[in-house]
């Protein structure tokens, strides 16, 4: 409010869900009981399904998209489908050339773990080329308190194209054969969870090093173009991995070198 305050004494009248995350939006109240709420169906459905009094259900809701017009401005709000989530949704302003594209790309960041918690990887990747269709000279990310440009969309994109890569790489050489032997003969099926999770522990730690040790596209490591990548990366390497063996076709885990799986394994 002090932001508004600064270049504004009007009173807020519409406020635009990004997505019902509540970090973006868990503080709409201070706004007034009198605002105007937009947001895509699918966030008003979450929202009705899981209330919270700080995330007032919207007032206004649309599909694909919507034309707002206010003070002046005239912004557009667009769903591309599920990304970092239901939901979520463009909002541009194409006289200004200003884009807010919120937890997708972080200006200057590598993106926070599991790629800022998001539920739908191949969503999320996508959304990058989603945002680098507009004609923009401002992003923003709804994080890092800074906004960005086209080249920081561009970084962002590579940094999750790699990590696919390497996530691919990781599942298809790791051997998980080499983990199951250790059980062989056993009576306790769980057991194999044991050696499961060893597996996947090995592919993150094998993807990550690839990703942390590999020159990128301008010669320099990501340690070196992004901040946050040692902290991260592995969390979103094993993110990556998970999303990769359940969504994308891949030769690694329970079809690696064309292996029979364990009859044992349940």
């Amino acid at each position: 409010m002090e932001a508004i305050r600064s270049v504004t004494d009007k009173p807020v009248t519409h406020v635009v869900y990004s997505h019902w995350h509540a970090d973006h939006i868990g503080v709409t109240p201070v706004y007034g009981e009198n605002v105007e709420i937009i947001a895509h169906e699918k966030t008003k459905e979450l929202l009705t399904r899981f209330p919270d009094e700080n995330r007032p259900l919207p007032t206004i809701t649309f599909d694909k998209e919507y034309k707002l017009s206010v003070g002046g401005l005239d912004i557009e709000l667009r769903y591309y489908g599920q990304s970092h989530s239901e939901g979520l949704i463009f909002s541009y302003l194409p006289k200004e050339k200003v884009l807010m594209a919120v937890d997708i790309a972080s200006p200057g960041w590598v993106t926070f773990r599991d790629a800022d918690a998001s539920e739908n990887f191949n969503g999320y990747v996508e959304a990058f080329d989603k945002i680098l269709d507009y004609d923009f000279d401002i992003v923003i990310s709804g994080h890092v308190s800074t906004y960005g440009n086209r080249e920081d969309v561009e970084e962002g994109k590579e940094y999750m194209k790699d990590l696919e890569k390497y996530a691919k790489i990781a599942l298809e050489t790791v051997d998980m054969e080499y983990f199951t032997k250790q059980l062989e003969g056993t009576p306790y099926k769980v057991a194999f969870r044991f050696a499961e999770e060893n597996y996947f522990q090995a592919a993150t730690n094998y993807g990550t090093k690839l990703m942390l040790e590999a020159p990128t596209s301008n010669g320099k490591l990501w340690a070196e173009r992004l901040n946050g990548v040692e902290a991260f990366t592995a969390h979103n390497m094993f993110a990556m991995i998970e999303h990769t063996r359940l969504e994308k076709p891949h030769g690694g885990y329970m079809t690696q070198k064309g292996k029979p799986f364990p009859k044992w394994y349940a």
